[in-house]
Formats: C-alpha cells, structure tokens, sequence
C-alpha cells in the first residue's frame, strides 16, 4: 500500500495466503509475469528500489476481493493471452482463482498488477487448470 495516497500500489507482489502456504503474484512489465511460493515476509519493510516511498503491506486492502476471504479455492489456472495481430503468439496473463461463489484473477495490466473479478473468455485466451 502507497501510504502517501493510501492506495493499492500495483507494482509490488500480490500476496496471496492460503492455510499452508502464500503464493506470490507480481507483472511489472507487459511481458513477465513472477510467480513464487513462500518467498516474501510481510513482516519486513518494503524498500522499494532505493527511493524513499512509503510503502508498506496491508492485509485485506484491496476492497474489491473481500468476498474471497476464508473462501475455498476449488481451481487455479494459468491464463494466457494473445494479441489479434501477434500471429498466436501467446503470453503469460495471469492465474485465475474459482471459489465456490466467485472468481478473481492477478493479471498482467500491462506493467502492474491488474485484479479482475469477471472470467475473460474469448479466442484470444487459453487457460491451463494447475
């Protein structure tokens, strides 16, 4: 969390901790997208490249996937994507979640992170269940 504005700030890792682990989802450019599990504590401070923005971890920040908390994952995929002029090539979007009663994604907006809420579908996505 950007604290000088509070608000999310999508360049840093989205945290995601399940019961016995926390996978680690960050795009910060439009075509790398990491993927770690159990890397970073959020007891340390963030430093951010040298500056000095304040930046901290907050849990629960990002109002749009409070419906997901202590919710079942019953999926995970792995979402590609292709762009209509890029000859199939396709990239690493995003990993999407289904719970019983919804769905979110951590994708790639382009050089941040990107949360969605709404299942893409189209010929121009392939997913993989993991």
């Amino acid at each position: 969390m950007e604290q000088a504005s509070n608000e999310w700030f999508k360049d840093c890792p989205v945290i995601i901790r399940f019961e016995e682990c926390q996978i680690e989802l960050c795009a910060f450019k439009w075509d790398e997208y990491f993927i770690t599990f159990d890397k970073i504590s959020v007891l340390q401070d963030i430093e951010w490249y040298g500056t000095d923005l304040p930046i901290k971890w907050e849990m629960n920040k990002i109002d749009g996937l409070n419906f997901a908390i202590n919710k079942r994952v019953n999926d995970i995929e792995i979402i590609e994507r292709c762009e209509q002029n890029s000859n199939g090539f396709y990239y690493l979007d995003g990993i999407g979640f289904q719970l019983n009663d919804g769905y979110f994604a951590v994708s790639n907006g382009l050089d941040e992170n990107l949360i969605i809420t709404d299942r893409k579908e189209g010929p121009n996505y392939k997913r993989t269940n993991i």
